[in-house]
């Protein structure tokens, strides 16, 4: 894996994370490889907890940390990352997340490296200790939709997640992400439309904490339902249509296998996914999402 000489910056928006925050960014500073961490660029949207504090005690002088008393959504503060960055790469990640391994940042860059025409990857985030009930259903329920995505066709728009992507100089420079839509969905949409090519790679792999109520898991929920709705007003319709077709026959084949793996558990999930469903169009897309408590602790 040759990166050698190229640059790299680290985006995270964040908006009351002192939970989680120090872990990331010590976790992001010991990582690995031929590449040269040129700056990490921490912006606090609006927090009203110790986020930028937190951030300032890392005491790092790669690190940037801006604090912002208004509060303007994730989309907003990506953009003002990406007309700061000026490396060969931008990784942009969710502040409640850690990278499962030193070599992290080297694997999800790897395939921007080795060809130009990629402007987009993204890695496979993975549930960390799942211990409530509720927890292990939607764990069940990762586990199924991983498998599901990855059967589809390779590099699909399901597998561009918005916890960890990372974008070549090319494409992060053409980018703006319109207010109140579905960033990752629209990163991916927007990169195949300018000719690059995305990437999933399997191997670079983060942690996140799932919701351990309804309620949270609802506030999660509703972004992903309304994303094929109000992306479209973007992009061509039968272009959005084509990139989010699932075969029947394959989810109903997965779904199959899961349940016999595990009935009760698959009917749970069936249950809890639903829920969000019923009631995905109750509320309109906002820029400034309600922060789901319960997955801002990644460890004890």
């Amino acid at each position: 894996m040759k990166n050698t000489n190229k640059t790299v910056t680290i985006g995270i928006s964040a908006f009351n994370e002192e939970a989680n925050i120090k872990n990331l960014l010590f976790s992001v500073l010991e990582q690995k490889g031929d590449f040269r961490l040129e700056k990490i660029v921490v912006i606090s949207d609006g927090s009203t907890d110790n986020t930028t504090k937190f951030v300032k005690e890392v005491s790092n002088p790669r690190i940037t940390v801006i604090d912002n008393d208004i509060r303007k959504g994730k989309s907003e503060r990506q953009n003002e990352i990406c007309a700061m960055a000026e490396s060969d790469i931008l990784v942009i990640l969710d502040a409640d997340i850690l990278p499962a391994d030193d070599l992290y940042i080297s694997k999800l860059i790897d395939p921007i490296i080795k060809n130009s025409g990629v402007g987009l990857t993204s890695g496979e985030t993975l549930p960390i200790n799942p211990k409530s009930f509720f927890e292990k259903i939607l764990a069940f329920g990762l586990s199924f939709r991983i498998e599901l995505f990855e059967s589809i066709r390779p590099d699909n728009v399901y597998l561009c997640v918005g916890p960890s992507r990372a974008f070549s100089k090319d494409f992060y420079k053409k980018i703006k992400w319109p207010s109140a839509y579905p960033e990752d969905t629209y990163s991916y949409l927007r990169a195949i439309e300018l000719g690059f090519k995305f990437k999933y790679q399997k191997s670079a792999k983060v942690f996140l904490k799932l919701p351990d109520n309804l309620g949270d898991h609802f506030k999660q929920s509703r972004r992903f339902m309304n994303s094929p709705v109000k992306i479209k007003s973007y992009f061509d319709e039968k272009f959005v249509s084509s990139q989010h077709n699932i075969p029947k026959k394959l989810f109903i084949s997965k779904m199959l296998k899961y349940f016999m793996r595990n009935p009760f558990l698959s009917i749970a999930y069936l249950m809890v996914s639903g829920y969000p469903r019923i009631f995905k169009q109750s509320k309109s897309m906002k820029n400034k999402w309600d922060m789901s408590i319960s997955t801002k602790k990644l460890t004890n």
